[in-house]
C-alpha cells in the first residue's frame, strides 16, 4: 500500500490536471526511473494504471516519502 500526498489537488477542479497530477504522484513512487504517462482524463489514467497492475511489484518505498 502506498500513500500519496494529494494536497496539491485540494483546489483543483480540472479533470485533466487532476489526472496528470495523480499520474505524476503515482509514478514517482512506483516507477521513479520512468517518465509518467500524461493522461488527459480519468479514463486515460485508469488505462495507464492497468499497466502497473500487470508489471512486477516495485520495491517498497524509501522513507521519508515526499
Amino acid at each position: 500500500m502506498y500513500c500519496l500526498n494529494a494536497d496539491l489537488l485540494a483546489d483543483e477542479t480540472r479533470e485533466g490536471e487532476i489526472a496528470l497530477t495523480l499520474s505524476e504522484l503515482i509514478w514517482e513512487i512506483t516507477c521513479p526511473d520512468e517518465d509518467p504517462p500524461e493522461p488527459a482524463t480519468a479514463a486515460e489514467l485508469r488505462r495507464h494504471l492497468k499497466t502497473l497492475k500487470r508489471a512486477p511489484p516495485p520495491p517498497p518505498p524509501r522513507y521519508p516519502l515526499r
